[in-house]
């Protein structure tokens, strides 16, 4: 099977960077949570999460091993989120912001993963929201992209005599 060209792949990994940033955006207007609960009047759209990490930073009190695991993967991967798109270049020519971000990447939507699939599925007071799947989908799709860049190698190096 003959291997894509890395200008190929890594237009590939642009439009899947483009894609999690668009999935990122539209996350912050859709529910992210539903409550089957009638009477439970709360609004759980993406944008809330900010107003709920600043009001957590404030008060360190009663703050769980599995709220900080869930907001430091969702800070860490909305900075991926809004910045990959802007880095292919960086990242095509640096195999150490690569590593970077790929393993940052990795991690931020395992932590994401981790917390949020438990309560999914031990919850019945609550239901993934369209949200939760854009921002699942804006992590991975994320992930993704960083194993689309590839270097520019070219095809015959030439070695000048010193």
């Amino acid at each position: 099977m003959p291997k894509m060209p890395a200008v190929l792949m890594n237009r590939v990994a642009l439009v899947l960077f483009f894609a999690a940033l668009n999935s990122f955006i539209v996350f912050h207007f859709v529910e992210f949570w539903h409550f089957p609960d009638p009477d439970f009047d709360s609004d759980t759209t993406g944008w809330m999460a900010w107003t709920q990490l600043v009001e957590t930073l404030q008060d360190f009190s009663n703050v769980d091993v599995m709220q900080m695991i869930f907001w430091s993967g969702f800070l860490t991967s909305s900075m991926l989120l809004a910045s990959s798109p802007f880095l292919v270049t960086i990242l095509r020519i640096s195999r150490l912001a690569w590593w970077t971000g790929a393993l940052t990447s990795g991690v931020a939507t395992l932590a994401f993963g981790c917390v949020v699939l438990p309560l999914v599925i031990k919850s019945e007071e609550i239901s993934p929201g369209p949200g939760c799947f854009l921002l699942s989908s804006a992590m991975l799709l994320n992930f993704l992209g960083f194993f689309f860049i590839r270097r520019d190698i070219p095809a015959n190096p030439v070695i000048e005599p010193a």
